[in-house]
């Protein structure tokens, strides 16, 4: 009982941490789909998303050709707002949000191994005679 209730709590985890992984790594991609959405991008995203954007429609200017002038025109607009996000990538080109995501889901997978290894050795003691 005990087991299934914590394999469900590290699922639960590892499904929210995923989930907040994707939003925390918005990429160019998220700047596409804006733009799918209506022909139109709706909201302010950094610089470095607006870049990742252009790069992405750049390559695959077939489907995107038209997106090339409109993510520029966003991108001045937006800069030109003082409530512009600021990128979640540092400097350096790491994600702070990604590794601090990295980082939960090992915990909760070493403490799952712990604990899964803890249970076996339960079960092995209860079952040696005495």
């Amino acid at each position: 009982m005990l087991q299934r209730r914590l394999t469900s709590l590290i699922v639960s985890t590892l499904l929210v941490c995923a989930a907040w992984t994707s939003v925390a790594t918005a990429s160019g991609r998220s700047v596409l789909d804006d733009y799918d959405d209506d022909g139109q991008i709706q909201r302010c995203y950094s610089d470095a998303e607006f870049t990742d954007a252009l790069n992405l429609a750049d390559t695959n200017r077939e489907v995107y050709g038209a997106a090339i002038d409109i993510i520029e025109q966003r991108r001045l607009e937006c800069a030109q707002t003082t409530t512009a996000p600021t990128s979640t990538t540092t400097e350096d080109g790491g994600n702070p949000a990604l590794w601090a995501t990295i980082g939960l889901i090992g915990v909760a997978a070493l403490g799952a191994i712990g604990y899964l290894a803890w249970a076996r050795r339960q079960r092995s003691d209860d079952d040696t005679p005495a």
